[in-house]
């Protein structure tokens, strides 16, 4: 999907970097994987936070902020991803460049810009007042989180379909287990997570590669690191699950679970791609066009896939009494692409549609990094090039056997009370 490059993968540690004229920027990225458990993701979500609140040598929020203001002004986002059974916590940096910086002002700048990330990853503050703020932070973003109904419908999707597997478990953490975390309890998560989890970093701008290189491997020596990633297994659906919640509200959320069982670099994820575009990924797209369009049934529909766990989502706002026709409409546009009933103009929309969708976000440096996080695109050589190239072999009989290949796992339904759903 871009120029990223894999120069750095021993198990401990894994380093991409894109060296680039592109970009007004240095950017610099730090995942660190765990698995997917409770309350480990409760405190995990916590320590996203807590890593904006101070490090070794710039204890408080003011003094990191200041330091950040010497470095051009630069800007540190934190975040936590769920990529297959694991979540990512990262960690990323953005250093202001200016075109008439020389190759050593850039390679001071990257130093600079390394010293800091590895004082944020490797020597946080967790004082007990941060992480009490943040503890009320977090809890007022899961009490806020019913309120957007939309996301609260696929959250609690993915929950009933993946109750057996950690990918269930939500990476913003759990009310239940923040009231029963402890500053001790974050201390030693933080403590796994130096000294065992592996380390993923990439570094994106006008430096050259071996000196980036050099530069991580001084910032981020081999570590203890004793825990595997983890690969998802394989599920097949044994019937759908359905499941109805209430709420008080007036429009219903529809969100649908598939299992795919397709991940990046199979024969047939490429095919996957285009299969969900022409479903609901556009406006040109089944769901759009037969349940919003068409019918009248919802106020949104569309699709779209989470590779790293092999599984799609449909998601649909529709007026509770619509429920069987809308859904009744959604299982039917499945139906008819196992069939094959797709023609050469969906195909070709939809191809369109993904090329300038990968263009688009070729222009943006972190937005290309995470989807290396998700997809591991540098390590299967995967260029904006070669993503193109492989969209446009994609054929109608690959798209059809993506189609009978996809399963529906689960159907969840938020609904207004006293609705008969």
């Amino acid at each position: 999907m871009s120029d990223l490059t894999e120069v750095l993968a021993d198990g401990k540690r894994r380093l991409v970097v894109w060296p680039t004229q592109k970009f007004k920027t240095l950017l610099l990225s730090a995942f660190l994987y765990r698995p997917l458990s409770r309350p480990s993701a409760t405190r995990i979500a916590l320590l996203s936070k807590l890593f904006k609140r101070g490090c070794e040598g710039y204890p408080g929020t003011k003094e990191l902020q200041i330091h950040l203001d010497e470095l051009y002004g630069a800007k540190l986002t934190t975040g936590v991803l769920k990529v297959g059974e694991e979540e990512a916590l990262y960690v990323s940096l953005e250093i202001p460049i200016a075109p008439a910086d020389r190759p050593n002002e850039i390679h001071s700048l990257l130093a600079e810009g390394m010293d800091l990330l590895q004082r944020i990853v490797r020597s946080p503050v967790l004082a007990e007042e941060h992480i009490a703020q943040e503890t009320e932070n977090v809890r007022k973003e899961l009490e806020d989180l019913k309120s957007d109904k939309e996301r609260y419908a696929v959250i609690r999707c993915i929950q009933e379909m993946c109750k057996d597997e950690p990918f269930g478990i939500s990476e913003i953490g759990d009310l239940e287990d923040l009231r029963h975390t402890t500053q001790q309890d974050v201390q030693n998560e933080f403590g796994i997570i130096k000294e065992r989890t592996p380390l993923e970093t990439y570094l994106v701008g006008p430096f050259e590669q071996e000196v980036a290189r050099e530069l991580f491997e001084r910032a981020f020596p081999p570590g203890i690191q004793t825990e595997q990633r983890i690969s998802p297994r394989r599920v097949t659906p044994a019937e759908i699950r359905q499941v109805v919640e209430r709420d008080d509200i007036t429009q219903a959320k529809l969100c649908i679970g598939l299992r795919t069982n397709i991940w990046p670099g199979e024969q047939l994820y490429p095919a996957l791609t285009m299969f969900d575009g022409i479903l609901g990924g556009f406006v040109h797209s089944k769901l759009f066009l037969n349940v919003r369009e068409r019918s009248s049934l919802a106020y949104y529909a569309n699709s779209w896939l989470k590779p790293s766990k092999g599984i799609m989502m449909i998601t649909s706002g529709i007026d509770p009494v619509n429920y069987e026709k809308a859904l009744g409409i959604i299982l039917e546009q499945l139906e008819l692409m196992k069939r094959g009933d797709i023609s050469e103009q969906e195909m070709n929309w939809t191809r369109s549609g993904i090329a300038n969708r990968l263009k688009t976000a070729a222009d943006s440096a972190m937005a290309q990094v995470l989807a290396d996080a998700e997809l591991r695109t540098a390590s299967l050589g995967w260029t904006l090039e070669r993503r193109l190239e492989m969209l446009e072999g994609v054929t109608l009989d690959q798209v059809v056997e993506v189609a009978q290949a996809v399963k529906v796992d689960t159907v969840y339904l938020l609904t207004p009370r006293g609705e008969n759903a």
